[in-house]
C-alpha cells in the first residue's frame, strides 16, 4: 500500500513538471470604431494582409477584429470581451477617444498592452501605462496644414472654387462622427 501511495504522489508530482505546450502565435485584438467608414475599412485591409505575413518571434500572428459600428457602449462591451480573451497585444481605434483613460486602465489591469491608432487621445491618458503607445498624425498640425493649403488654392483658383459667387468658402463641418451619426439615426448625444 506504501508503494502504491508513492507511486500516485510521483505522477500527480511529475503531472505538474510536464512541459506545457507552446503557443505557436501571437494573438491581437482589434478593437474598429466603424468599419463602415471608407478609410478604416482599407486601413484594416492593409492591416490584415500585413498581419498574414508577419512573424513575432518566429510566432504566426492571429487576430480577432472587433466592429462597434460608431456606438461607443457597443464597444465598450467588445473591450470587456477583449480583456478577458486575454489577447498579447490589443490594437484600439476609439469610439470615443475621451474614453482612453477607461479604457487603458482595464487593460493595464488584464496586463495587455495597447496600441492606439487613427484617433488621437489626451497624451496625459498615454502615461496610465507603460505598454501603451499611439500610432497616428498630430491632428491639430494636419488641420492647420490642410487649412493653409486650403488658403494657398482658394488664392490661386477662387473663380473655380466660389461655385455660387458670393465670394467666400463655403463648407459643411460636422461636430464629430459620432454626432453626425447621432443625427442620421435620430438619437440624442449629450
Amino acid at each position: 500500500l506504501g508503494d502504491r501511495r508513492q507511486r500516485q504522489m510521483c505522477i500527480r508530482d511529475s503531472a505538474w513538471e510536464l512541459p506545457q505546450k507552446e503557443d505557436r502565435y501571437i494573438h491581437v485584438g482589434i478593437a474598429v470604431y466603424d468599419r463602415s467608414d471608407t478609410f478604416m475599412e482599407s486601413y484594416i485591409r492593409e492591416l490584415e494582409d500585413k498581419i498574414g505575413q508577419t512573424r513575432i518571434l518566429g510566432k504566426k500572428v492571429s487576430y480577432e477584429i472587433y466592429d462597434a459600428e460608431g456606438i461607443g457602449s457597443r464597444q465598450e462591451k467588445q473591450l470587456q470581451e477583449m480583456y478577458a480573451q486575454d489577447y498579447d497585444v490589443m490594437l484600439v481605434n476609439l469610439v470615443e477617444p475621451a474614453s482612453a483613460a477607461s479604457v487603458l486602465t482595464d487593460a493595464k489591469d488584464a496586463d495587455i498592452p495597447v496600441i492606439l491608432f487613427n484617433r488621437e487621445i489626451d497624451e496625459k491618458d498615454l502615461k496610465i501605462s507603460k505598454n501603451v503607445w499611439y500610432v497616428g498624425t498630430d491632428a491639430r498640425a494636419a488641420g492647420v496644414m490642410q487649412g493653409k493649403l486650403l488658403k494657398d488654392l482658394w488664392k490661386k483658383q477662387s473663380r473655380i472654387l466660389d461655385w455660387n459667387g458670393n465670394g467666400m468658402l463655403d463648407y459643411v463641418l460636422p461636430v464629430s462622427y459620432t454626432h453626425l451619426r447621432a443625427h442620421e439615426t435620430g438619437r440624442n448625444i449629450v
